[in-house]
């Protein structure tokens, strides 16, 4: 809905610098006019290209994922479960990847960002057959040596699974699904 605003409510700020800089001689333009109408052109033009994809995606059909256990362990197996809901566009290709990311913030003089670098990451699925793109399941292991799931503030370890789905000649799937990876033996602590 804001996309859809911002397009709209750009429209009529773009017709009146537009009809500003008509009114004017030709040598006597203004050249902040014409910068603040280019402006809101390109903000226009960024609201309607989000709204097209928004509407493209809402077409796209929905992946739900199962994964058992619950909570993920250093060392242990376990299985993703999927299936394809909804959508009016059927998917081409599908892959799913277990990928850690370590996060870092940092503040450089008054600019300040998030590096992200990634730690481990293992392809899951990687099919083109009709009856796994509908549903299937896959299992897979955390390594013993990686790092599990961590939150310091401005450094993290996020564990996500992240899914990938090819659409022919659509914008395609592409979401991010956390997962918590807890230290081998964590009951017995609690």
């Amino acid at each position: 809905m804001g996309l859809i605003f911002v397009a709209v409510a750009l429209g009529p700020l773009i017709a009146f610098t537009a009809s500003q800089l008509r009114a004017l001689p030709a040598g006597h333009r203004d050249p902040g006019l014409i910068i603040i109408g280019v402006i809101f052109a390109l903000f226009s033009i960024v609201g309607v290209r989000g709204v097209v994809i928004s509407i493209m995606r809402m077409s796209d059909p929905r992946v739900h994922l199962r994964v058992t256990p619950g909570t993920l362990r250093l060392g242990r197996d376990f299985t993703v479960e999927w299936e394809m809901q909804g959508g009016k566009r059927s998917l081409s290709a599908l892959r799913i990847v277990l990928e850690c990311c370590e996060e870092s913030e940092y503040q450089a003089g008054k600019s300040h960002g998030t590096a992200v670098s990634i730690c481990h990451s293992a392809e899951l699925v990687n099919t083109q057959q009709p009856d796994e793109l509908r549903a299937g399941k896959a299992t897979g292991s955390i390594p013993v040596t990686a790092m599990h799931s961590f939150n310091g503030g401005r450094n993290r370890i996020v564990w996500k699974l992240r899914v990938i789905g090819k659409v022919p000649r659509w914008a395609g799937i592409k979401d991010d699904y956390p997962v918590v990876v807890m230290p081998d033996g964590w009951e017995a602590a609690a």
